[in-house]
Parts: C-alpha cells; structure tokens; sequence
C-alpha cells in the first residue's frame, strides 16, 4: 500500500532560496522537485503530477500568459498554483488572484517553515 506524499514543484530563481525550500519541505514530507524555468517545470509536472506549483512571480514575464498556459496542462489541472515573491503590491496580488492563482504568498516576512505549514493547510 502506497501512502502518498503531497508532490511539490518549486519554481524559484534563487538557488540558495530553492535549497531552503526544497529541504524544509522534504523534512516536512514532501516530494519535492526543483525546476529551473517554466519550460523544465511543465516537463516536470508530467512525472511529478505535484499538488503544488510554488512560483516566484520574478519567474514569470508575462503572468497572464503563463497563467493562462500553466492551466491548460493537463498535467497541472489538480494542481494548486502558489505565486511567491518578496514584496507584492496589492494590485498585483489581485491580478494574480483573478488570473488563477491558488494563493500569493509574501515571503519576506516568512520562515520556510510557515511557507510549509501554508502549503500543508492549503492542501487539507
């Protein structure tokens, strides 16, 4: 009997921000997989078939395409799109939202481990 474990997928520019992330989650229990742009995830996604997309918004030029992109896989369908970033305005925050965005997440204020524990309440 297979217990899953929730699958992860990090999008995150910062390489000592994406080890962080990457080992506070597995700690927590989490499958976790790093891309390193929007290309390596989708190819990702297909093994991984994560239940999260945490995204750093540096990572997307265009946000409404790549949302709009991102929905259309059929390989992310269930999966929760998390944008994160520093700092946010509050504009931004609501485009994001209207556009598909699960949740939008301010890291500056945040530890890894209130990131996991986020994620752990969003996927309950």
């Amino acid at each position: 009997m297979s217990h899953n474990k929730p699958a992860l997928l990090l999008l995150v520019p910062d390489v000592r921000l994406r080890d962080i992330y990457a080992s506070r989650f597995e700690r927590a229990g989490w499958e976790v997989e790093v891309a390193a742009n929007l290309t390596d995830a989708e190819r990702r996604a297909v093994q991984l078939r994560p239940d999260v997309l945490l995204v750093y918004h540096a990572m997307l030029e265009d946000i409404k395409v790549a949302f709009k992109h991102l929905r259309s896989l059929p390989t992310l369908l269930d999966t929760q799109i998390v944008i994160a970033d520093m700092h946010l305005s509050n504009t931004t925050i609501e485009d994001l939202l209207k556009a598909g965005a699960s949740e939008v997440v301010l890291t500056a204020h945040l530890t890894p481990q209130a990131l996991v524990n986020r994620m752990n309440q969003l996927i309950a």
